[in-house]
């Protein structure tokens, strides 16, 4: 059941990186999924999880990756420029790392991590089974909504109509046919009867520990 979870998060996730209208250079982005075990049954069986805290300063992002169990305490950190990333290591270790001697030396794809935010360029299959809602206001926000019926499982979009552009989305291909970004996918797998919220939440400040990182980095570029 946990890989399966951890399946039906990772398989929402992916990322933009083309230039747009207005290319925001610092913020953060969290990454959470509720998760509701039994739904058709019960609303109760649930758990939200941080999946990731995304970290961006222009192109450089400081992925933060929580604990399942113990949120506010971060069991990776990420070095992500472009498209190349690298593991710094828990918090403790990433507090000292100079960035800029990694810079040159990242080897690895983001499309090949394993953990935190995926980063891989798939659009949805399933438009054949598209069908638009009425838009509708959340957190003081104003979303168009559309919803794909399959025979396997049912799924709504939220998105939000900006000429931002994160350093991160959700399913940028998709989102790129209606001109916005997709900051919330509700997803229900009829055949496991497991519901999922997922949320991407932009945020225009740092988290602490990124903030560190970052601060650091700016402190040693002065000496």
């Amino acid at each position: 059941m946990r890989n399966l979870i951890f399946i039906l998060i990772l398989s929402t996730l992916s990322i933009s990186c083309k230039d747009k209208k207005i290319k925001k250079d610092k913020g953060s982005i969290d990454i959470v999924a509720t998760i509701y075990r039994n739904a058709s049954k019960t609303l109760e069986d649930n758990r939200t999880l941080i999946v990731s805290k995304l970290n961006y300063k222009n192109d450089t992002i400081i992925e933060l990756i929580p604990d399942v169990d113990f949120p506010e305490q971060i069991n990776n950190v990420y070095f992500i420029v472009d498209s190349m990333f690298t593991d710094i290591g828990d918090i403790s270790s990433a507090r000292k790392i100079n960035l800029k001697n990694l810079t040159g030396k990242l080897n690895s794809s983001v499309k090949e991590k394993q953990a935190g935010a995926m980063f891989s360029d798939l659009e949805h299959t399933n438009w054949d089974y598209i069908n638009k809602l009425t838009d509708t206001v959340l957190f003081k926000k104003t979303y168009m909504r559309f919803q794909i019926i399959s025979p396997e499982n049912y799924t709504r979009f939220y998105l939000y109509k900006t000429d931002t552009i994160l350093p991160y989305q959700i399913y940028p291909k998709s989102a790129e046919k209606f001109n916005s970004r997709i900051e919330r996918i509700d997803t229900y797998d009829k055949v496991n009867d497991i519901f999922i919220s997922m949320q991407l939440m932009p945020k225009n400040e740092w988290d602490s520990e990124a903030q560190q990182i970052f601060d650091y980095n700016n402190f040693i570029s002065k000496k």
